[in-house]
């Protein structure tokens, strides 16, 4: 499956260049760190999806965390471009959480490989429903950039 892939990838991309401060309350690694929270909890409630019931509910909760990461998509598109100095710490913190993502969904995707045909098919379906959420989000991200 590469949900992970289809998903993430452009939020990961452009997350890492819009990051740098947005008010005197926030900052690009507030940011970073909310948008950390949220890709957990998307990792973590795909990893409640056993059957359609789960599957189901998983799908309601992805829709609230794609809420939540377009709040966050918000703040970085009051976001400036970052300094050199910034760019780095950035990228190098979207480095380290990428590769916390990528594992977490990694052992989702093993779980799958073992589940019944209805349980996969559950989980697909809402991963798949996500898909739209992350697009804009990503898009919210890219209209920072941007700037």
């Amino acid at each position: 499956m590469n949900f992970r892939l289809r998903t993430l990838a452009p939020l990961f991309a452009v997350a890492a260049l819009t990051f740098s401060g947005c008010s005197k309350s926030d900052t690009h690694e507030l940011v970073l760190d909310d948008t950390a929270a949220q890709l957990d909890k998307m990792a973590a409630t795909l990893a409640t999806v056993t059957d359609k019931a789960s599957a189901e509910k998983a799908t309601k909760d992805l829709q609230a965390i794609a809420v939540d990461l377009k709040k966050v998509a918000i703040r970085a598109q009051a976001l400036g471009q970052p300094s050199a100095d910034v760019m780095a710490q950035v990228d190098s913190k979207m480095k380290t959480i990428e590769a916390k993502f990528a594992e977490k969904m990694d052992a989702n995707e093993k779980k799958l490989k073992g589940a019944t045909p209805e349980v996969t098919k559950a989980f697909t379906d809402s991963a798949e429903q996500f898909i739209p959420a992350m697009k804009a989000v990503a898009d919210a991200f890219t209209a920072a950039d941007k700037k």
